[in-house]
């Protein structure tokens, strides 16, 4: 079954990864448009993972030619290089030095720096001159804030200066918090630029964010979970405010979004359309195009994207077609939806 997809920034092609057995196969698949009639055919197959829990995250570098592989195996934050559309190179290294099992990867907008996130860390590493991943800096969550804290997702901003990290509450008590911080990076440090606490829900409630998504323009940062603030807020934007030179900046809470599918109905996925004021969300029986006007207010849409259960929702470059896959056990769908 798959686990992870992303568009390369062509809008040509989709790669997809999971777990594998149950015959399913790693690999690159071209986008097919015929009249309206969307599909995708493989052209690439590749075997990463090495166990059942196969592909967790999957990054496609904004130059093109590269894929970063966050696997919970052994080749823990896999890297591999694509020399062509249809040739994978069959190496595909270990990542040294690794705190933990990592979740996912992303790739800074350069395309010269991975950020892989573990369960209490967040890592950088640059990548070489001969494809190969160097660290430089490593984030450690439990030393730095609290031995019970945890990194969830993280997402570089499109101009390359910052990273945005969230992670679950310190504690599972009425004090606890949920945290989104965001680090300057000058390509050898992560400096802390700004922070936001939400409190939990209420005590004993297992909040946590499951995915975020920056805009185009590096002015807002969206966050999905488990009603991670007072009342039952599922999702909230966030405007990121630089003063002067950058020498300051600040997280301010803009907008919230509670859901209308009851106490069950988490947000398991964001997803920032390129270049607009929208975002698609997919919660646990859902999946909705939520439209922004920057200041507080949000107007959701259900929309129909062909599968059960939306996962691990991806843009094309053009925020024309959205590719999504099916969540749960068993064999999962994927699908490619055009979005008005």
């Amino acid at each position: 079954p798959a686990n992870a997809i992303d568009w390369s920034p062509d809008g040509k092609y989709v790669v997809v990864g999971g777990q594998v057995y149950n015959n399913f196969t790693h690999g690159i698949y071209e986008y097919i448009d015929s009249g309206g009639t969307y599909g995708l055919r493989r052209v690439a197959a590749e075997h990463w993972g090495g166990n059942a829990n196969g592909v967790q995250g999957l990054a496609w570098s904004p130059d093109g030619t590269k894929i970063a592989i966050a696997t919970n195996s052994t080749i823990s934050g896999a890297y591999a290089h694509i020399q062509d559309v249809t040739t994978i190179k069959g190496n595909v290294p270990e990542v040294p030095e690794h705190v933990d099992q990592i979740k996912s990867a992303s790739f800074s907008a350069d395309s010269k720096y991975v950020a892989a996130v573990q369960d209490k860390a967040v890592q950088i590493y640059k990548v070489d001159d001969f494809d190969e991943l160097e660290l430089v800096t490593t984030l450690d969550y439990s030393t730095t804030y609290s031995q019970h804290a945890h990194c969830m997702c993280a997402e570089w901003s499109p101009d390359n200066q910052f990273l945005a990290v969230a992670g679950e509450p310190v504690g599972r008590t009425s004090s606890s918090f949920v945290t989104v911080r965001v680090y300057k990076f000058d390509g050898s440090t992560l400096t802390e630029e700004s922070y936001s606490n939400l409190r939990a829900a209420d005590s004993g409630t297992a909040e946590t964010v499951n995915s975020l998504s920056w805009s185009s323009d590096g002015r807002f940062i969206v966050i999905g979970g488990e009603h991670f603030s007072a009342g039952s807020a599922r999702l909230r934007i966030f405007e990121f405010l630089r003063y002067g030179t950058y020498a300051t900046s600040s997280l301010v809470s803009k907008a919230t979004w509670e859901g209308t599918d009851g106490l069950e109905a988490d947000v398991v996925d964001v997803a920032w359309r390129p270049w607009t004021m929208e975002m698609t969300i997919s919660t646990s029986t859902k999946s909705y195009l939520l439209g922004y006007d920057g200041t507080t207010t949000i107007t959701p849409a259900e929309i129909q994207l062909g599968v059960m259960r939306p996962r691990d929702m991806s843009w094309s470059g053009d925020g024309r077609h959205l590719v999504v896959r099916e969540g749960g056990g068993g064999k999962r769908k994927l699908a490619v939806v055009a979005v008005a």
